[in-house]
């Protein structure tokens, strides 16, 4: 990542202490940043059509980067993260929740304790059409989740080893693609 660090004070294990955080936002572009020692690293709500790239959100006390929908109708839609790094997190390296048309391709999401990476939806919520690609989520529990009613999604071209439970996980979702992807 780049030579800017944010490091929040406080303690990583409190909800509401982000790196960065946004909320019902259009077009943001974070790049180039380092986040450690926030609940979660980047937290974006209901952000549309933004970028995050080439970022550092590794050692938080929750996760890395996390997608969700607050009290809107969608979630985070039409998003992109790409060549960030989300390691040592206590949960999980990127995690996109209720979120629909986002791609998060060329991520390395290593030694996070539960998740790599995760694309999950809720009941009644769904979770559609996110690409993830060309990304490597090793030594995790699971390298990467699709769960809880996350439809019409792309796993290709992923490496993920030395995952403790599974390189792939899909649970309660259906009519996913799952291709060419390097499990051991």
């Amino acid at each position: 990542s780049g030579a800017t660090v944010i490091d929040p004070p406080g303690d990583s294990n409190v909800t509401t202490l982000y790196g960065i955080y946004s909320d019902s936002q259009t077009g943001l572009l974070i790049k180039n940043l380092g986040v450690t020692g926030a609940y979660n690293g980047i937290h974006f709500t209901n952000v549309d059509q933004s970028t995050i790239t080439g970022d550092s959100a590794s050692c938080n006390g929750n996760g890395g980067i996390r997608l969700n929908q607050g009290t809107a109708a969608s979630g985070c839609d039409t998003n992109t993260i790409s060549a960030n790094t989300a390691n040592w997190n206590v949960d999980h390296g990127i995690l996109v929740q209720n979120s629909t048309y986002n791609k998060i391709d060329n991520n390395i999401t290593n030694s996070n304790l539960n998740i790599g990476i995760g694309v999950q939806g809720t009941p009644n919520i769904l979770n559609l059409y996110n690409v993830v690609s060309n990304n490597t989520a090793n030594f995790n529990l699971i390298g990467v989740l699709i769960d809880a009613q996350a439809r019409l999604n792309i796993v290709r071209n992923n490496v993920t080893k030395s995952n403790t439970q599974s390189g792939i996980w899909i649970q309660d979702s259906d009519t996913n693609i799952v291709v060419h992807n390097e499990i051991s």
